[in-house]
């Protein structure tokens, strides 16, 4: 979601007092543009048991359900006890690090505000980093490295290893394609000494696409999702597959764009909701893998373990005539219901 954050900082931060500005006043507005283009990281709900205490280290816990209800029970009759508990869930915080250099001559040349354009884009970049980390947890997502090729080009990443999300690295040979639930990869030409790392997911529940995302799709996967305690809510894309699946008939006859509505009866958009398909908020965003859709109940992912928020400190470069901006923060995710999650490939 958008806010006056750009106004603000045009209002009140102007290129002549770069070197007054003080982290304090920074940290923050970066901060909240961060927290305006966030698309995964939304999705956690943010803890700061850890903030101001000693330690990096927390233990979270992990809703576990196993209670079961009976009818028609037979007057005096016992039933089998249920269960409710949760399992201990460990999360060491990560450190992330923003550095922002304003030279002398750029801010006397520029004919923009380079502090409000520096601000803000990196915000968007705090956001991208936090949002790769929580697609990460969202996903279980695990590099697995393929070096041994049969057939000439086609590796394997073995049985354990599949989903395979996407292609992180190739060396030594181009990919041309990879088969997601298969685990196979394919490369061009024949070539037997390549290396190639490709992502692979742990989530609960996968499912084959089929090659086009389509509306279909999405109900075959809330369907394996849905019980008493899981209801998917969200359904994340990316930009290049939204094109299909805003072709499909039956998704463009139940879809109801974000400018209409105040959707699903909810009095809030995610940040990079585009609309909504009965229950379901789509979210687009070039931070989703392409050829994935993710299928989420947002109330039940996971948390934003925060230790420390982002802050720092500024220091006067004389000898490079400019202003240097250090920002800290820390902060980790956590999934903590895999049911809770649902993935689409080869769409």
């Amino acid at each position: 979601m958008k806010n006056n954050r750009l106004e603000e900082i045009e209002l009140a931060l102007k290129t002549t007092n770069v070197t007054v500005i003080t982290p304090t006043v920074i940290a923050p507005i970066i901060a909240d543009v961060a927290r305006d283009e966030a698309v995964v990281s939304q999705l956690f709900t943010p803890m700061r048991d850890l903030v101001n205490k000693a330690g990096r280290q927390l233990i979270v816990p992990k809703y576990v359900d196993n209670i079961v209800v009976y009818s028609d029970v037979a007057e005096q009759a016992t039933i089998l006890a249920s269960s409710f508990s949760y399992d201990a869930l460990t999360v060491n915080v990560a450190k992330f690090g923003v550095r922002i250099d304003f030279q002398t001559e750029a801010i006397e040349q520029a004919t923009r505000d380079i502090i409000k354009d520096g601000l803000y884009m990196a915000g968007k970049a705090y956001a991208k980093e936090a949002d790769l980390r929580a697609e990460t947890a969202l996903l279980t997502l695990f590099p697995v490295t393929i070096t041994t090729w049969s057939s000439g080009t086609v590796g394997t990443v073995g049985s354990s290893n599949v989903p395979i999300v996407n292609v992180i690295s190739a060396t030594g040979a181009t990919v041309s394609t990879f088969d997601s639930m298969g685990g196979t990869v394919l490369l061009t030409g024949s070539i037997s000494g390549a290396t190639v790392v490709v992502s692979c997911s742990d989530v609960a529940n996968t499912q084959e696409g089929t090659g086009t995302l389509i509306l279909s799709d999405v109900f075959t996967l809330a369907g394996a999702m849905s019980n008493s305690s899981i209801n998917p809510d969200v359904l994340l894309v990316s930009d290049n597959d939204l094109v299909g699946l805003v072709s499909d008939t039956a998704f463009q006859n139940l879809f109801v764009p974000s400018k209409l509505y105040q959707c699903c009866e909810k009095n809030k958009l995610f940040n990079g909701e585009v609309g909504c398909v009965l229950k379901y908020s789509v979210i687009s965003s070039g931070i989703i893998p392409s050829g994935v859709a993710i299928l989420a109940d947002s109330s039940r992912i996971g948390y934003d373990v925060i230790k420390r928020d982002l802050e720092g400190y500024s220091e006067k470069l004389f000898d490079q005539d400019m202003v240097r901006y250090h920002l800290w923060a820390e902060r980790e995710f956590k999934l903590l219901d895999t049911l809770a999650v649902g993935l689409i490939v080869n769409v």
